[in-house]
């Protein structure tokens, strides 16, 4: 609502709206990587980094970039892992934007793993991008079994060929669908604030 400091009539006056959003509980730790640690390194090997970018950010003072240069065609980068309700459905999101990366030659993705009854991977996948210069969201939803062997949920931020991938803003929630990325960390307490 608008102050009337000025006298004119406008006390009260509705000034901006938002449509009703549901209320999100972010599980990610470190989402957009203002602080340190929270992130594990997966296949490691010459031609393949990552580092803060402070160049390349879609809000707050850094991104992570992921970068690729060897030619093998194995996906590269950095994972969480969360604790999990079984039969829940868990959508994990990220932004990412694209450097030096060729059209259909993979890109980046989004993994997010979880366990069958006998302790095997069920894979999903977001949508890979490649050439891609502005900030696009990403999304890829799991549903965890009722019958899971473990209790475990992994969120694969990847690069899957050659290139960098700046990602930002990643959120895991409770939900069959994506939602507004909620800038609150650890709104529900769940772990220690690194």
């Amino acid at each position: 609502y608008s102050q009337d400091l000025s006298g004119g009539g406008r006390a009260n006056e509705l000034r901006m709206e938002s449509k009703l959003q549901d209320t999100v509980i972010n599980m990610a730790r470190n989402p957009s990587f203002e602080g340190e640690g929270s992130w594990a390194e997966i296949n490691a090997a010459a031609g393949r980094s990552w580092a803060y970018s402070t160049t390349e950010k879609r809000s707050g003072s850094r991104s992570v970039a992921i970068e690729k240069t060897d030619a093998a065609a194995i996906m590269y980068g950095l994972r969480q892992d969360y604790a999990v309700v079984k039969g829940r459905t868990y959508t994990a999101s990220a932004y990412v934007k694209t450097a030096n990366m060729e059209a259909d030659n993979g890109g980046a993705i989004l993994g997010l793993y979880c366990y069958d009854a006998n302790g095997a991977y069920i894979r999903y996948y977001s949508h890979q991008v490649d050439i891609n210069e502005t900030w696009q969201q990403l999304a890829v939803t799991a549903e965890i079994p009722a019958d899971t062997a473990v209790e475990t949920m992994r969120l694969y931020l990847y690069v899957e060929n050659q290139g960098t991938a700046y990602f930002d803003d990643v959120q895991v929630e409770y939900a069959d669908g994506q939602s507004r990325f909620n800038y609150i960390r650890n709104g529900d307490f769940e772990y220690e604030m690194e």
